[in-house]
């Protein structure tokens, strides 16, 4: 993980810069997805810059992003004050409590995973247990 959180790190500043705005389109597509839930509170795993915060505080009430980077996590918690914005390692047992979010977004972060196995186990645990055939 640290090959990753150093990648992610030393891309940080230029990011943005990089990634023009091009993915909002999708990024707002998937914040939709996410708010089927109706829920009131989200988190966004592998946040980096940020790219899915505004439509998620667009939509839901309460926001959490996670990043492994430190530098995008202070980039994204300084363009988005209303997210609650930590640098965290999703592979490892969270500090959120069991049964804490409505609704679980990781955008283009996934394939970065080394052990997704555990990541899909935080995600569930961490989800509201909910009815999928409604």
């Amino acid at each position: 993980m640290i090959e990753i959180k150093s990648f992610f790190s030393n891309r940080a500043k230029n990011w943005d810069k990089i990634h023009k705005h091009n993915d909002f389109t999708t990024a707002f597509k998937v914040s939709l997805i996410a708010k089927k839930n109706k829920g009131k509170r989200v988190l966004d795993v592998g946040c980096g810059s940020g790219i899915m915060i505004p439509f998620l505080l667009a939509q839901f009430q309460d926001v959490h992003a996670l990043d492994i980077s430190p530098e995008m996590t202070r980039i994204a918690a300084k363009k988005y004050p209303l997210c609650a914005v930590k640098t965290f390692d999703f592979e490892k047992k969270s500090f959120y409590p069991p049964a804490y979010f409505d609704s679980i977004v990781i955008y283009n972060a996934f394939p970065h995973f080394k052990k997704p196995e555990l990541v899909l186990k935080n995600a569930f645990y961490l989800l509201k247990k909910m009815e999928f055939w409604q």
